[in-house]
């Protein structure tokens, strides 16, 4: 029972930020899952649970989406993605976690102390930040953090941000969730857990986009760049007990 419970209240937990930042959720589920369950489950548990999530966020906010907005960043993770392959060979994940974790605190600390303006980042520069997004995704599944980065220097609403980056995760989800697929690593009790936890994820989402349809642009930014430096300290934390 305190198992099923702590499941239940993770991924509640992982989907209201998710909701609310339009990232991170699944660096916390896989974090705190892993205390609960085997890594073999937690995985494509989180990716199946990030489609679910990230198509209903897509649905909501609809009347937001710009597809101009997301090519730059899906053109430029389809060119980064097998440079992501390689990485996971050559390159010690310890390494790349840290580098990344220390990269991502300190630009997330700048942006607390200092207001960027918006605007700083032209969207050519969509199709760097959608490499690296796709390199580190297809190499350590740590893909979100740049292409957050690019959505929230960019003048857009905050409604047209999250639109953006869940529209581009979603496209990226289903392929990676057919990668899994494939290989059989969505078994019989992957999908049980997934539809038994449905109604869990769907009230965490939900309470976080009510969250974030009552704060300002400000303050969304100012929640977006906590969330980094949270992200960034999850990551210094897996690569050190790695």
């Amino acid at each position: 029972m305190e198992k099923i419970i702590g499941v239940a209240l993770t991924i509640f937990f992982a989907s209201f930020i998710h909701g609310l930042a339009g990232f991170g959720g699944a660096l916390i589920a896989v974090s705190l899952l892993t205390l609960f369950l085997p890594l073999r489950v937690v995985t494509p548990l989180i990716i199946l649970g990030g489609l679910v999530i990230t198509l209903y966020i897509v649905l909501r906010l609809r009347k937001h989406f710009d597809f101009f907005k997301m090519v730059p960043l899906l053109l430029g993770s389809v060119i980064g993605s097998p440079l992501g392959v390689f990485l996971l060979v050559a390159v010690d994940e310890t390494i790349a976690k840290t580098v990344l974790g220390v990269l991502l605190f300190i630009y997330a600390l700048y942006s607390l102390i200092v207001k960027i303006p918006e605007g700083t980042i032209l969207p050519r520069w969509g199709y760097f930040f959608g490499f690296i997004s796709g390199a580190l995704g297809g190499a350590y599944g740590t893909g979100g953090p740049p292409a957050v980065i690019y959505a929230s220097m960019q003048q857009w609403k905050k409604e047209e941000i999250l639109i953006t980056l869940q529209s581009y995760f979603l496209i990226l989800g289903v392929i990676v969730a057919g990668l899994h697929l494939a290989n059989g690593l969505i078994d019989s009790e992957v999908l049980t857990y997934w539809f038994v936890l449905l109604p869990v994820q769907f009230l965490g989402v939900f309470a976080g986009l009510h969250l974030n349809a009552r704060v300002n642009r400000d303050t969304f930014r100012k929640i977006v760049y906590l969330l980094l430096a949270g992200v960034a300290v999850l990551l210094l934390m897996n690569s050190l007990i790695i």
